[in-house]
């Protein structure tokens, strides 16, 4: 009988890699714990937990390269510098740079997109995620077990530009403005991020046993990973359509499903807005406010219903 599973790379820290997660509230409880604060995760693990997947614990962790951030630049500056930056990052450019047109040997040309209001970024450090070697023959591989016919439930933050899959982790040390702290951050949203690319995250499914041959389904339940609802409106390619690429050209068979709006979990069901418009300045306005709910069907997950699937 097909089963579902549960995986999430955000987990794939060395530091935590030995703790407990195999049981349902353990899991929860390494969630809870990890992602502190940020209520999507500890929601949406609940809700798919919730529908029956069982757990499935990291036992690779990632390579985790800090992001130079942008340093004060002075009037006299030709551009914008990096403040540390190593030379890789000069030359590969930001994370927001990281975009793949639709068209192959075409140029990107990403959307710009708004909710409606500007809001002031966090200044905690960011991460950015690196794949590591192959593992030695013996290693655990905690996904090998999957058979024609599974679902696999990757569960994270993302977004219809489709760079990377993103994780809110508590950042010690961080300052928040305040009155006795003037000085400190005032982002809308307080948290270190951790950016795992698409290339990085199929390296690291397979380092962890993802089977070849097998027909089975991956669901990306992350916002916007199957980009735009109104596919006139994606102009490159979403994260659902590069991780199915990626794991393609490592002869793994599957169809990899990605959300066409944003998500959100309210009891123990899946919800999505998908709502969005064009406005005349050229950006896309993403409605947060038109939500529905996404049932599972009697015979049919709600994942193969909703989302949009890549293989």
């Amino acid at each position: 009988m097909p089963k579902s599973l549960l995986y999430v790379p955000g987990l794939a820290i060395r530091e935590i890699l030995g703790q407990p997660g195999q049981t349902n509230m353990e899991f929860r409880t390494k969630i809870n714990n990890t992602f502190k604060g940020d209520g999507y995760m500890t929601e949406m693990v609940k809700t798919i937990l919730n529908k029956g997947a069982t757990p499935i614990d990291c036992t690779e962790d990632l390579n985790w390269i800090e992001i130079p951030k942008l340093a004060p630049q002075l009037d006299t500056d030709p551009k914008p510098r990096l403040k540390g930056a190593a030379k890789a990052f000069s030359v590969m450019g930001p994370q927001s740079s990281n975009i793949l047109s639709l068209e192959a040997g075409k140029q990107a040309k990403p959307m710009s997109m708004t909710i409606g209001m500007t809001l002031t970024p966090c200044t905690a450090p960011e991460y950015l995620a690196q794949p590591k070697p192959s593992r030695p023959k013996g290693a655990p591989q905690p996904l090998a077990g999957i058979v024609k016919g599974d679902t696999l439930y990757i569960v994270g933050h993302s977004n219809a530009l489709g760079g990377s899959l993103t994780y809110k982790c508590p950042s010690l040390g961080h300052i928040v403005k305040s009155a006795k702290e003037p000085n400190g951050c005032d982002g809308w949203q307080h948290a270190e991020k951790r950016h795992i690319d698409p290339v990085t995250l199929g390296s690291l499914l397979i380092n962890e046993g993802l089977p070849k041959g097998v027909q089975f389904d991956i669901a990306m339940v992350a916002c916007f990973s199957g980009g735009l609802d109104d596919d006139s409106l994606q102009t490159v390619q979403c994260f659902a359509q590069r991780l199915a690429g990626t794991l393609s050209a490592h002869k793994v068979k599957c169809r990899v499903y990605g959300a066409t709006g944003l998500t959100s979990s309210s009891n123990s069901e899946v919800e999505v807005a998908t709502k969005a418009t064009k406005q005349p300045d050229g950006k896309i306005l993403l409605d947060h406010t038109t939500k529905k709910t996404l049932r599972d069907d009697k015979n049919m997950p709600f994942y193969k219903r909703f989302f949009r699937f890549f293989s």
